[in-house]
């Protein structure tokens, strides 16, 4: 079953997709972005964020790596492979002893569990300010 969670509706701010299979990070996450005037669109299925991002052209993607199907780190890898937008920022959600070991897997920056709301807020303005 897919826990699509759409937090925000204006078709005219900027969207950010977020794949997290933590429906608690996923609402801090949509809440957080929300406040900061972006749109967001959440999925737990790395499938079906694959196939919004390919028509929807989103500003970043949030994917957490540790997600099952086809992980998170393979959904980066398309993404970087340049079947979709390969230029927009993606942030991977690691667990905190992860970071190394997913060292060069295609990701901007990272977002270390557990993470608060000035990290996301200042990790996002950050790679959107550099593109």
């Amino acid at each position: 079953m897919d826990a699509s969670f759409k937090d925000t509706d204006s078709e005219e701010l900027p969207l950010v997709v977020v794949t997290e299979g933590n429906a608690d990070e996923m609402c801090l996450i949509s809440r957080v972005l929300g406040e900061k005037d972006y749109r967001v669109l959440g999925y737990s299925d790395c499938d079906k964020a694959y196939n919004l991002i390919k028509r929807e052209c989103p500003v970043l993607a949030i994917i957490d790596v540790s997600l099952c199907h086809i992980s998170g780190s393979d959904l980066i890898k398309k993404i970087r492979s340049g079947e979709i937008q390969g230029s927009m920022p993606v942030i991977a959600i690691v667990a905190s002893s992860s970071e190394k070991d997913f060292a060069g897997g295609g990701a901007d920056a990272f977002l270390k569990r557990p993470f608060n709301e000035e990290i996301l807020k200042q990790t996002v303005e950050s790679l959107l300010k550099e593109k």
